[in-house]
């Protein structure tokens, strides 16, 4: 399903909080680009892996966020509404989106095309420090990058987006929530350029099954482990 251009009527860019954090300067200058178009239901925006080649920033509406694993299961990480902004790998400069997006309540959206999108962000626009997810100091980047439980603590090999291209990253065993791992290079372009570092969030599988609940169970009996011992809990 494409999406489809719609008639401005009283839907508003500004409507977007992220458009609407924007300097008068940088909003003027992106306003020619941005094109509205309708968010049906069950719409999957991209694939995981696919080409990107619209920035969505919803005004109405909500788009979930789906995270593939390694394993070949899925973990939703995140919903987008009208706070945030959808393809926000363009901001990396990467080819393909790491999640799948699909909508989940129907709205509408403005979206911004990646020429467009690459064209500001070589202006130096305040854009790029607004991307949900993503963390700009200086010409480091920060990114938030979901792990499953058994990656962090088993180790293994992941795809993320770069400014370049997207690249595999390993995950060292033993690996702990908020753990930085940089990539040296990676971060925005310059002379030099930055470094990307990577965030590690655990994302848990849902509970959504009788099998998984046993699973958990099994854990709690399999480990003598309490999170909040370090505060007295």
């Amino acid at each position: 399903m494409m999406a489809t251009p719609t008639n401005k009527h009283s839907e508003e860019p500004t409507q977007n909080r992220i458009l609407a954090a924007l300097p008068k300067t940088d909003y003027e200058r992106l306003l020619p680009n941005l094109e509205l178009v309708q968010m049906p239901l069950g719409w999957t925006m991209s694939e995981s892996g696919d080409h990107v080649n619209y920035l969505h920033f919803p005004i109405s509406g909500i788009v979930s966020l789906i995270y593939s694993l390694e394993d070949g299961s899925s973990s939703e990480v995140a919903l987008v509404g009208n706070e945030g902004m959808v393809g926000v790998s363009i901001f990396m400069g990467g080819e393909s989106m790491p999640s799948s997006t699909e909508v989940q309540s129907v709205g509408v959206a403005y979206r911004l095309s990646r020429k467009a999108m690459k064209a500001e962000f070589a202006l130096g626009g305040q854009l790029q420090r607004l991307a949900p997810g993503f963390r700009v100091d200086g010409r480091d980047v920060y990114v938030d990058l979901p792990v499953s439980p058994w990656e962090a603590v088993l180790g293994a090999s992941i795809t993320i987006p770069t400014p370049d291209t997207s690249l595999q990253l390993s995950i060292p065993p033993g690996s702990a929530a908020g753990r930085k791992l940089r990539l040296k290079g990676k971060g925005i372009p310059g002379n030099p350029p930055g470094d990307l570092y990577a965030v590690l969030v655990i994302a848990l599988p849902p509970a959504d099954t009788e099998a998984a609940k046993v699973a958990y169970r099994d854990m709690e009996l399999a480990f003598d482990f309490n999170p909040r011992a370090q505060h007295g809990g």
